[in-house]
């Protein structure tokens, strides 16, 4: 997608080093914590208007939790996941799950027949259709592999919340070291390295009231993208979000 380093890091900039003041965040942010950096899609557009996105959701519930140990292993949260639910509206974990509301963004600069939304869940039950669908929405020849694996890959490994020294690693890591060309080893040393002293982290589980209160959130958005999209929002809460 991007011929220069400098092209690249012109869109992703250090988002993670910009994000991190969420982490401790327990007043109302002036705007809402979207996930992405700024004009992300007006600057994709501006390198090349034709491109073709590609763009895979997956029940919004499962993916607050896995955002939250995501930002928790990252360093960037520090918070209980319990408290993470005092202000959804300004809650980056929620924002994640908005999917529609992310995509309204770069359709203000590319034409809908040039964004494909594919459901997690139709990756799992019909692996070889959803690829079919990839050959013709990206107008590539199709190329059938001599064997299929139906196994879905979605390890996360350990999740450690992070001490002082870790935080302090990691913030090191990402301002001098996340963005330059160096061995994988070499980068995951650093982040071995955060783990020393910190307190392992189990998947949390929604209680009834979050549960609630997360389809209420989201209740809007997904009959936006199953309307606008065809994405069958209706099976991730059993029903739930009408």
């Amino acid at each position: 997608m991007f011929t220069k380093q400098k092209a690249y890091l012109g869109i992703s900039g250090n988002f993670h080093a910009e994000k991190a003041p969420w982490s401790s965040a327990r007043h109302p942010l002036p705007i809402p914590p979207t996930p992405y950096a700024a004009n992300v899609a007006e600057r994709i557009a501006a390198c090349n208007p034709d491109m073709r996105l590609v763009y895979v959701v997956r029940n919004p519930l499962e993916r607050y939790i896995s955002h939250f140990l995501q930002r928790t292993k990252a360093g960037l949260e520090t918070r209980s996941f319990d408290e993470t639910f005092e202000n959804l509206e300004n809650e980056p974990c929620a924002w994640q799950g908005r999917y529609y509301y992310q995509l309204s963004q770069y359709m203000q600069f590319f034409p809908k027949d040039q964004l494909l939304v594919i459901s997690f869940d139709e990756i799992k039950s019909d692996t070889q259709s959803v690829i079919q669908k990839l050959y013709r929405f990206l107008d590539v020849p199709e190329i059938k592999p001599e064997t299929s694996s139906e196994k879905v890959h979605n390890a996360s490994g350990k999740v450690y919340r992070k001490n002082a020294f870790g935080l302090a690693v990691l913030g090191f890591y990402r301002r001098y070291v996340e963005q330059k060309n160096l061995p994988f080893r070499f980068k995951k040393l650093f982040k071995d390295i955060a783990n020393w002293g910190g307190k392992p982290v189990e998947k949390p589980r929604l209680t009834t009231d979050q549960k609630k209160l997360l389809i209420d959130f989201y209740r809007d958005d997904n009959r936006q993208l199953e309307e606008e999209f065809g994405v069958r929002t209706s099976q991730w809460f059993g029903g739930e979000h009408d």
